[in-house]
């Protein structure tokens, strides 16, 4: 993470202003990332990657976007753009933006799933009020269970049991979040960087969550 430009600037809080990062710089910080991630996504391609150099390097780009919400920041801003999203409809975003949430249940947890959030957005904003409503409290639901899953039924013997060629396998098939990686990102109009801006200056990390 300390490699790329724009973590610095996003913990700074610089990212959301127009006045400390211009559309191009703005522009320029996510293409060094893009190129970034793009190479080692071209590494974890090749059949010559060995297996702990795929699970490292899906794990990195796993916990880069649980911290950073590149990737979903630019999907949100695409969908909106093109869907001329009102402020009301904007700020249900946050639910799949924010970590952790609530559930109904009371229970706080970690909202880190970048395809299931992804599957949600058109399902939370392509609704009325009501059906809002009912919709989030399914998508809050999932995030519950799959947690609970997580915290209370997997641990780490179960895990170094299983061969990590199995890990690779299933990663593929159920959670490829390389396939999520979206290379040569569009930002016309500029609108959709103004949306992108939005969405850090409202959701976005602060500076003393850096050693979080």
């Amino acid at each position: 993470m300390d490699k790329l430009k724009i973590c610095d600037v996003i913990l700074k809080k610089r990212i959301s202003s127009v006045h400390k990062i211009s559309n191009s710089e703005f522009i320029e910080l996510y293409m060094e990332y893009d190129d970034y991630y793009a190479s080692l996504i071209d590494t974890v391609n090749s059949s010559e990657t060995p297996v702990d150099k795929y699970l490292f390097l899906t794990f990195d780009l796993f916990n880069f976007e649980d911290k950073f919400s590149l990737e979903w920041i630019y999907s949100f801003s695409d969908y909106a753009i093109k869907n001329n999203l009102t402020d009301d409809v904007f700020d249900r975003a946050k639910w799949l933006f924010a970590s952790p949430i609530q559930t109904p249940n009371g229970a706080l947890c970690m909202n880190r799933a970048f395809f299931l959030k992804k599957r949600f957005l058109t399902l939370l904003l392509e609704c009325n009020d009501d059906e809002f409503a009912r919709r989030l409290i399914t998508y809050t639901l999932y995030v519950e269970l799959s947690y609970s899953l997580k915290t209370y039924m997997i641990n780490d013997s179960m895990l170094e049991e299983i061969p990590k060629s199995e890990w690779v396998d299933f990663i593929k098939k159920n959670y490829d979040i390389f396939s999520a990686f979206k290379r040569d990102k569009e930002w016309e109009p500029k609108k959709k960087i103004i949306t992108a801006r939005h969405v850090f200056d409202k959701w976005g990390i602060n500076e003393n969550e850096k050693t979080s």
